[in-house]
């Protein structure tokens, strides 16, 4: 598998990590479990900044998947600038246990994880595989 391939794959994991956070639910709200449609039970506010983040996993993963040819050395570097590269970049983010409860932890938990891949992923592109 080509390194765009797998950059396009972690961009997807992260996309879909916060994919949840993105939508407004109230308790009328139906979503989907994995199984079945249930009630959400609870409000839930749609979080800008993950609708932020989320649209820009999106776009980037759509464009880099659609591409011809392999990565260049501008799009890593651009790409680590703008997702693990310092104060702002979704390397930082982090959701607040008071917003969204006990779930923030888990969240966070596994967006440090997969950020820390992506992080591997874009430093070392040519040896890395998953």
């Amino acid at each position: 598998m080509e390194i765009k391939d797998i950059l396009v794959e972690q961009l997807n994991r992260l996309a879909d990590l916060l994919q949840p956070l993105t939508a407004e639910l109230s308790p009328e709200n139906l979503t989907w479990d994995g199984s079945g449609y249930r009630a959400a039970g609870e409000w839930q506010e749609a979080d800008p900044i993950a609708r932020q983040w989320y649209g820009m996993l999106t776009i980037a993963a759509g464009l880099l998947k659609h591409q011809s040819g392999s990565l260049s050395e501008s799009q890593i570097a651009y790409l680590k600038k703008t997702f693990i590269g310092g104060m702002g970049s979704l390397h930082d983010l982090s959701f607040d246990k008071s917003r969204l409860g006990a779930r923030a932890a888990g969240i966070n938990e596994k967006l440090r994880s997969e950020c820390h891949v992506l992080f591997e992923l874009l430093n070392h592109p040519q040896p890395y595989r998953r």
